[in-house]
């Protein structure tokens, strides 16, 4: 299964790594897709990951990603500019 996620700090992502292996107890295999600011850019770049990894399985993508971390109008607003593949 894949999923697309953000942390706001390496420290985060750190300690966010551990906690998901904790509680499903196996260990994963965690790659970085990109850097942005907190705030409205880490949310572009999450949603822009999410488009481009395939979408949410629920849609008929690949990511096991409940929702969709932005709006189509909100993403778009901030700059946003991948197409969704399962819209």
């Amino acid at each position: 299964e894949e999923y697309v996620g953000q942390t706001k700090s390496p420290e985060r992502f750190d300690a966010r790594q551990k906690e998901h292996n904790r509680d499903l107890g196996v260990e994963h295999e965690y790659e970085v897709l990109g850097h942005a600011e907190p705030g409205k850019a880490l949310d572009v770049l999450e949603e822009t990951k999410l488009r481009e990894n395939g979408g949410l399985a629920k849609e008929g993508g690949t990511l096991v990603n409940r929702r969709h971390q932005m709006r189509e109008e909100r993403y778009r607003q901030h700059g946003g500019a991948t197409d969704d593949p399962n819209r």
